[in-house]
C-alpha cells in the first residue's frame, strides 16, 4: 500500500475552543467528527473558553457531553487562574479529581 501511514492515534492539544455552555451541545460532535476523520483520537478542550474552565461543574459538564456525543476523546484542560484573571488561583485539586488536565495558560494573552 503506497502513500499510507500506520500510526497510534493523534492527540490535538489546541482542537477546540468551544463554549461549555448550551452551545458546546451542537459543537463538540462536529470538531470530533473532523478530528476522527483525520486520524486524531484524542483532542483537548482549551480553558479559554465562555465561561472559563475554573469550576468542577464545568469540566464535568464538558466529560458528560463528550462521553454521550463524541466519537473522539475529549480532554477539558483547566484554567489556573479563576476566569483566567490572573488574580486568584483555581482549586486545582477538585479541577483535576473532576477529570481535568491543568493549563500552562495562567491568564489571556
Amino acid at each position: 500500500m503506497r502513500g499510507k501511514i500506520v500510526a497510534p492515534g493523534l492527540i490535538d492539544m489546541r482542537a477546540l475552543s468551544a463554549n461549555p455552555a448550551p452551545a458546546i451541545v451542537r459543537r463538540l460532535p462536529p470538531p470530533a467528527r473532523a478530528a476522527a476523520a483525520g486520524g486524531i483520537t484524542t483532542i483537548i478542550c482549551q480553558p479559554d473558553t465562555k465561561p472559563v474552565i475554573d469550576n468542577s461543574a464545568t469540566v464535568d459538564f464538558i466529560l458528560r457531553r463528550a462521553r454521550d456525543t463524541a466519537i473522539v476523546n475529549i480532554h477539558p484542560m483547566a484554567a489556573l487562574t479563576k476566569g483566567m484573571a490572573g488574580a486568584e488561583m483555581t482549586e486545582i485539586g477538585l479541577l483535576k479529581a473532576a477529570g481535568a488536565g491543568p493549563s500552562p495558560m495562567a491568564t489571556r494573552a
